[in-house]
């Protein structure tokens, strides 16, 4: 699969929307939970690991990981059943609250891809939003999951001096 066709599958997958989502923005919001505004996805987001499932057109799932570092770097791996690839682009908070990814390629430069993130209880769920950053009441959302990274040492570590 080429780099431009992978980069197309995990910008979509991102905030793809299809059969398999879990809910719907308007249930979502009947039982209680909330958009997050730019602060909260910022703070839930920054430093995290991003994994989730997007169902895809031909009833296939693509499965991500992505490292978000506070700097704004995105790095991780998609993957099928069929192939994984590896991924590396940048991750921001817009002013609309969206969280986007920019996932460019060699052929073109990518002018990302944003979504809205949804929390209810304990757990978060994404979906696609219009250029004004709002969702349909009937928009699917699907879940998505961030894992705090462990700490990474400034430094490598130096090697023990020889006696």
């Amino acid at each position: 699969m080429s780099k431009k066709m992978v980069t197309a599958v995990l910008t979509l997958g991102l905030v793809a929307m299809g059969a398999h989502a879990q809910t719907t923005v308007k249930e979502l919001l009947d039982k209680g939970g909330k958009k997050l505004t730019a602060a909260e996805l910022k703070a839930v987001a920054s430093g995290t690991t991003l994994t989730g499932v997007s169902p895809q057109a031909n009833n296939k799932s693509f499965t991500f990981a992505f490292d978000l570092a506070p700097s704004g770097t995105l790095t991780g791996r998609g993957w099928t059943p069929e192939w994984m690839a590896p991924v590396n682009g940048r991750w921001s908070v817009n002013k609309l609250g969206q969280f986007c990814t920019h996932l460019p390629t060699a052929a073109a430069d990518d002018k990302g891809s944003c979504g809205n993130f949804y929390k209810l209880d304990n757990a978060y769920y994404t979906s696609a939003a219009n250029e004004k950053g709002e969702a349909e009441p009937d928009a699917p959302l699907v879940a998505r999951e961030f894992t705090r990274m462990a700490s990474v040492p400034a430094a490598a570590p130096t090697a023990p001096k020889s006696p």
